[in-house]
């Protein structure tokens, strides 16, 4: 991958249509933000519709996707069962990254427990965002 960009803020803009735009503004691939929001829920969505679809836009634009981001915490409640459909998305659009954050660092290491077995079995990579409690280098290690 060379040079991406976030679909975060790109209120009212389809799929599509960001893959038409992307090549021409110099950009490989586009990391795919908030799987909860319009962009992946509405009924016309592109992201809404089969894998092969989504892999056919990519394909015909020469570009990838080399990330979902999860907009939720990994400690907070709905983390497990969204981080779980981000993995799930990204198996089956060949993405190889689902990138967290982390809010807190309490439960930080159980959940990352429960989730790194399901990211494994689809060849997903887990990715951390150094923000937060893990913004800190010698926190970050030790999670690590």
């Amino acid at each position: 991958m060379k040079f991406s960009f976030s679909t975060k803020g790109w209120h009212g803009v389809s799929f599509a249509e960001l893959a038409e735009i992307a090549p021409g503004l110099g950009f490989d691939g586009i990391e795919l933000h908030n799987i909860k929001g319009p962009l992946f829920t509405a009924r016309q969505s592109l992201l809404a519709g089969s894998p092969a679809a989504v892999r056919r836009c990519l394909f015909e634009n020469h570009l990838q996707i080399p990330c979902i981001d999860a907009v939720c915490g990994l400690t907070s409640t709905e983390g497990v069962a969204e981080i779980s459909t981000c993995i799930e998305r990204a198996k089956d659009w060949h993405i190889p990254f689902v990138r967290l954050r982390a809010d807190t660092a309490e439960g930080a290491e159980e959940r990352l427990a429960e989730l790194l077995p399901v990211a494994e079995e689809a060849g997903v990579t887990l990715l951390l965002e150094t923000s937060g409690p893990y913004a800190k280098t010698a926190e970050l290690r030790a999670l690590l």
